[in-house]
């Protein structure tokens, strides 16, 4: 994976060879193509940098002793069925880990709220219903919102 120091150096290269070579005299016009490909690159490359994905699917297996999350995601798929994709967390001492529940009432008054108390990766069981945030390494979970079936 390209970090973020990795891209402006790619640039920089970039627009230096761009601004120091001449091709048949056209200086001005390598000038305006590498302002060109900056402006696309920084652009393009923004939003990607620092942002969190969210992944939600039933839990497959749990190893709360390796600190381990195996997770089935459904996806977007060619044809009218989704796609089964199967995702390896991992879960960290900092991951914040909550249990999500309908709450009858919350505690501003709102109906029908959710409510969601902390909890450990040890209360995690295969069955239950996770959305997983994730940051920059894709495979770590930043934090889990454990929804537990009704029918336990």
């Amino acid at each position: 994976m390209v970090g973020l120091l990795d891209q402006v150096m790619l640039v920089f290269m970039i627009v230096e060879i761009l601004y120091k070579r001449t091709w048949h005299g056209e200086v001005e016009c390598m000038r305006g193509l590498a302002v060109l490909i900056l402006l696309v690159g920084v652009a393009t490359a923004a939003p990607a940098w620092g942002a969190d994905a969210r992944h939600s699917g039933r839990v497959l297996a749990v190893d709360p002793g390796a600190g381990r999350l195996r997770l089935e995601e459904l996806t977007a798929a060619s044809g009218p069925e989704p796609r089964s994709v199967e995702l390896k967390l991992k879960v960290t001492p900092d991951t914040a880990i909550h249990r999500v529940a309908r709450a009858a009432v919350d505690p501003a008054g709102w109906p029908n709220a959710w409510r969601e108390e902390r909890t450990t990766i040890d209360t995690v069981n295969p069955g239950d219903f996770v959305t997983a945030t994730t940051g920059e390494r894709g495979n770590v979970a930043l934090t889990l919102e454990v929804v537990q079936p009704d029918h336990r």
